[in-house]
């Protein structure tokens, strides 16, 4: 049965049908034949299409079985001996055996044993119905096609362009299936281009060759991604010389994304003549460090070939949260979200409907993936209600292990953990089984089985099964802190561990890692704890209860920042967690720490009222009480681990906006000095004389912390006092510059002092100043998080910057610029500033020095690998202020921290003085 579409010449594949020639299976391969007739390159044969000939029948039709691309073996109630030939035949040949098992009250003795014999070599479906079939068929075609034509050469560019759309539709259908999707309705999702493609604003386009859709987990940036590699599959269909479709997984791409792309292409045309449309998807998945690396690798291929358009996908990430090419994929629209619930689910989801869920569920939903798993949950359990995403997850996966007469976890969980490992991507099926039914697995229509090896296809799914291994303490939290440059494998499973289980199994599994490695296990609260709900259907434990999980989790944060402590003031006193104080009503808790001058136990109720008596006109029961806080804990029965973080991170930030870093005990300590004794004398930055010492010393009393001048300017000058006598006693009076003054008469701006040469020196020497002050912290008082630290893990390193020092007609416009990043060095060596005058555009240029620079630091960072990312930097020049070298310390420390969570927001400007 031949497809008059196919072209003289054209190289086909054999698909051949073994069933029983009787009225229960004549629609089934009706059917069958229908459906593999949809493809242009595809024959399908069975026994009765055998010609006349002089061959003897039995060989000539086990003959087209040898030859055959697929074997499908329609399993009904009885089995004949020419089809238990025909299926040994394909077992023998190593033919791909698809067997679909049709509905039926019995099967005889024959058609069970050869299942048996079957089962763990092939590819089975069980339909439920005779319905499902087409649907079944042509999802299994899809699924294998990619592999039979890899064997047939001189396959034409029409049929290679039928297998990359076949491919990515099975992709679409499987994880449909997978979130627990009917077939048949996967199927016809798949083939409406309409569903899940993103908006045009959010796709790459001639001014934009190079996007990136960014959004939290089921938000559908893959689904979008596939819908836009089906668009560049359908244009070069109808054009030969439009650009070539690629799609690459990023789990794939081993070092050099161009020529993975270029292999991509083979068959479709020169992507370096006509073009590419490539979608790279999950650059997260191996890890930000990668994601930096393969972000600049798609901005080098997308402006390096004609009319290549290039679209990355990624989950929420440092390496890409500044990057001008993101953009983010929005959720769905209430009424959107709703008919896909109702479309999954097989009802009319209502506005009364939606309206009466949850609202957690309401938000969950607006991501598609959640939207689809409570169709499949209401279709599942007659329009009850789940409480959260985690049970919508929790459902699916007992359903799935439900399908499997065996305890197949532990093998779901030895997947999870390898596949991970491999970010996301297959593990050979040995690794996995050891020995035990390959169908058992399959069976829970979790996992894809391709070619020996076993795959999630939802990623989400590979990290549930993990992070019930890891509450179950495989690896130990011990394993995991053993081993930080391999944490990042584990991100998301701790965040879903952290949010779906319970406090004393968090804290087994949290506490160690947050005391060992304070600035990760900040990014797995932040992934895992939701901020505080909104709803009053919760009511927190009893206040004591709450005191110690909330103290509990602080200690162990306190361990992980250890070095930071005095920075946590007020709810840290003399290097002390103080006494914790609460107070619950209803859904409400109040929490404050312990200022006054009493003894009182670590675990305290606050005075009676709480938050309300703060409020009180005259109340003063909580005076001694700091950081009072108040609101409603939510469903999540670990939100102490998150609650104390807050409080701790509120603290930091104070102080941080506030610069009360004790820079004047480094190498930042002349320019501290000299910035506060100006600020005492009302000078300026411009101020370029010597100072002398000793009236200055005598002005300021010993133990100052803070004065406050006449003209109400606030001048921190603790230290100060202590570091001018100490100059005094070494014999020196005077105090020099610390950085080089105008050398030319003022103008109208602030930088107009200074020439070319001079602007370049205060500029090399604020610079050099801030990398060797920021180095200082970081083996200091910030070594507790360092090593999570984005600039203090680079260091030591060369800061390379191009100074433009602007264009004086063009007034404010025309002011000075620098661009500049950093370049990791050997750990022996030392930092260094490297900055040079440049006046002429060179952005690409320096584009690409910066990633060669970028990719020759990372390589030295084994440790921070696989999360360290580089920025090149580009801004107004900032040199010109008493405290610029400080500032930029501080702003270096607030990025660090803001990456790890540990601040949150804008440092803002520094107070006034």
């Amino acid at each position: 049965m031949s497809d008059g579409h196919l072209r003289a010449g054209e190289p086909q594949l054999l698909a051949f049908i073994s069933s029983v020639m009787d009225e229960e299976l004549a629609p089934a391969r009706e059917c069958v034949e229908q459906t593999l007739g949809r493809a242009p390159f595809l024959l399908a044969w069975a026994f009765e299409h055998t010609p006349a000939s002089a061959q003897d029948v039995r060989e000539a039709y086990l003959e087209k079985v040898r030859r055959s691309a697929f074997v499908f073996w329609l399993v009904g109630s009885r089995t004949t001996d020419p089809v238990i030939k025909e299926v040994g035949e394909a077992l023998a040949c190593q033919r791909r055996l698809i067997v679909l098992i049709l509905p039926t009250e019995h099967r005889d003795e024959a058609t069970m044993k050869l299942l048996e014999q079957v089962r763990p070599h092939v590819k089975y479906r069980e339909l439920t119905s005779a319905e499902d079939l087409a649907a079944e068929v042509d999802s299994a075609v899809s699924d294998e096609i990619s592999r039979a034509l890899a064997d047939l050469p001189g396959m034409s560019r029409a049929a290679r362009l039928d297998e990359l759309g076949r491919a990515s539709r099975a992709r679409c259908v499987e994880r449909w299936q997978v979130a627990g999707v009917d077939t048949t309705l996967a199927l016809a999702m798949a083939h409406e281009l309409g569903i899940g493609a993103a908006p045009a604003q959010a796709l790459p386009s001639e001014e934009r060759p190079l996007r990136v859709l960014g959004g939290d987990m089921g938000v559908g940036k893959s689904l979008a991604g596939e819908r836009y590699h089906q668009e560049a599959i359908a244009a070069q269909l109808q054009d030969a010389s439009a650009p070539a479709p690629v799609y690459l997984r990023a789990r794939d791409i081993d070092g050099d994304l161009q020529a993975k792309a270029l292999q991509a292409c083979e068959g479709l045309g020169d992507p370096r003549q006509q073009g590419a449309i490539v979608v790279l998807d999950g650059i997260d998945e191996p890890g930000a460090g990668a994601a930096s690396e393969l972000l600049s690798q798609a901005r080098v291929l997308a402006a390096g070939w004609p009319a290549t358009r290039v679209l990355l996908s990624s989950r929420p990430l440092s390496a890409i949260e500044h990057a001008q090419e993101l953009v983010h994929l929005q959720q769905l629209g209430e009424a959107e979200a709703s008919a896909l619930v109702g479309r999954v689910a097989g009802i009319a989801v209502t506005t009364g409907t939606h309206a009466g869920w949850p609202e957690n569920l309401r938000q969950a939903i607006r991501l598609p993936l959640f939207a689809v798993l409570l169709g499949g949950y209401l279709r599942r359990n007659n329009g009850a209600v789940p409480a959260s995403r985690g049970e919508l997850l929790r459902s699916l996966v007992e359903l799935a292990i439900g399908r499997v007469d065996a305890d197949v976890t532990p093998l779901l969980r030895r997947l999870a953990i390898l596949s991970l490992r491999r970010g996301g991507g297959p593990v050979p099926e040995a690794d996995v089984l050891a020995g035990e039914d390959p169908g058992l697995i399959e069976g829970t229509r979790l996992v894809v089985r391709r070619d020996r090896t076993l795959v999630f296809p939802l990623i989400v799914l590979a990290q549930w099964f993990a992070a019930e291994s890891l509450i179950a303490g495989e690896p130990a939290p011990q394993e995991l802190i053993a081993d930080p440059a391999g944490l990042e494998s584990w991100r998301y499973p701790l965040a879903i561990a952290v949010g779906t289980y319970s406090y004393a199994q968090v804290s087994a599994l949290l506490g160690p890692l947050a005391a060992a490695h304070g600035g990760f296990a900040s990014q797995v609260v932040e992934e895992g704890l939701a901020k505080w709900s909104q709803s009053e259907d919760m009511t927190p434990p009893p206040a004591l209860q709450c005191a110690e999980e909330i103290r509990s989790a602080c200690e162990a944060w306190l361990q992980g920042a250890a070095s930071l402590k005095q920075l946590f003031c007020p709810l840290v006193r003399d290097g002390q967690l103080a006494p914790t104080g609460t107070h619950v009503d209803g859904a409400w808790l109040t929490t404050g720490w312990y200022a006054g001058p009493r003894q009182l136990p670590g675990v305290n109720e606050l005075p009676a009222g709480g938050f309300v008596a703060l409020l009180a006109p005259g109340g003063s029961e909580l005076d001694d009480w700091a950081n009072i806080h108040g609101a409603r804990p939510g469903r999540q029965a670990a939100w102490a681990w998150r609650w104390s973080f807050e409080q701790l991170r509120a603290a930091l930030q104070a102080q941080l906006k506030a610069r009360t870093l004790r820079l004047i005990d480094g190498p930042l300590a002349d320019a501290e000095i000299w910035a506060a004794v100006c600020s005492l004398m009302s000078l300026s930055f411009m101020h370029d004389e010597v100072i002398s010492i000793q009236p200055i010393s005598d002005a300021i009393p010993d133990d100052a912390e803070l004065l406050l001048l006449a003209d109400g300017r606030r001048v921190l000058v603790r230290g100060v006092a202590a570091a001018l006598r100490a100059k005094l006693a070494e014999g020196i009076d005077t105090l020099e510059p610390p950085f080089p003054g105008p050398d030319q008469g003022p103008g109208g701006w602030v930088w107009s002092g200074w020439s070319e040469q001079r602007m370049l020196e205060r500029t090399q020497a604020g610079f050099t100043a801030a990398i060797h002050g920021y180095e200082w912290l970081a083996a200091g008082q910030l070594r507790s998080l360092a090593p999570w630290m984005q600039t203090a893990a680079t260091l030591p390193a060369v800061l390379h910057g191009y100074l433009n020092p602007g264009d004086p007609t063009r007034g404010f416009e025309g002011g000075p610029t620098i661009a500049w990043w950093l370049e990791a060095l050997p750990a022996e060596e030392s930092s260094r500033v490297e900055i040079e005058i440049e006046h002429e555009d060179r952005r690409e240029e320096q584009h690409a020095m910066f990633i060669e620079q970028a990719r020759r630091g990372r390589a030295l960072r084994t440790r921070q690998r696989a999360w360290l990312d580089s920025t090149s930097h580009t801004s107004v020049l900032e040199v010109f202020s008493l405290f610029s070298a400080q500032e930029v310390v501080y702003d270096w420390l607030w990025n660090d921290l803001k990456r790890i969570r540990w601040v949150d927001g804008n440092l803002g400007e520094r107070p006034r003085t």
